[in-house]
């Protein structure tokens, strides 16, 4: 035998016993019924109404939780500061800033292009 022939042989033995193990892997420790993540089993009333209950046992409990509304009047809530920052708005270049360059002109009531008045809002400074 060559020694190319030898290894096809030793590398088709292994890729065998490879799928023979993943078959019996499978086979031993397969589960009994997978069934999908999310199933509705009619048989199975008593498992669907204990859970009913206890969802509306949760909804119950939501219900009845009350906020102490004093802490909005207490000192230490009053003295926080509001460090956030106001955003101005930016002026609107183009209606779609991908499109080739005049594709994109569209008219507006005064009978002005968009690019028109972006122009004239750069040469303004407005």
């Amino acid at each position: 035998m060559t020694k190319k022939f030898r290894i096809t042989h030793l590398f088709l033995l292994f890729l065998a016993l490879f799928v023979v193990g993943f078959g019996v892997h499978s086979f031993l420790f397969a589960q009994a019924d997978p069934g999908s993540l999310v199933s509705l089993n009619e048989s199975n009333g008593a498992v669907d109404n204990s859970t009913e209950r206890e969802i509306l046992s949760l909804l119950l409990e939501l219900k009845s939780i009350t906020l102490d509304t004093g802490v909005f009047e207490s000192k230490a809530f009053n003295a926080l500061k509001d460090f956030g920052v106001t955003l101005e708005p930016e002026p609107v270049r183009r209606v779609n800033p991908f499109a080739p360059i005049g594709v994109d002109e569209v008219t507006t009531e005064g009978g002005s292009s968009v690019e028109d008045q972006e122009e004239g809002e750069l040469e303004t400074g407005v």
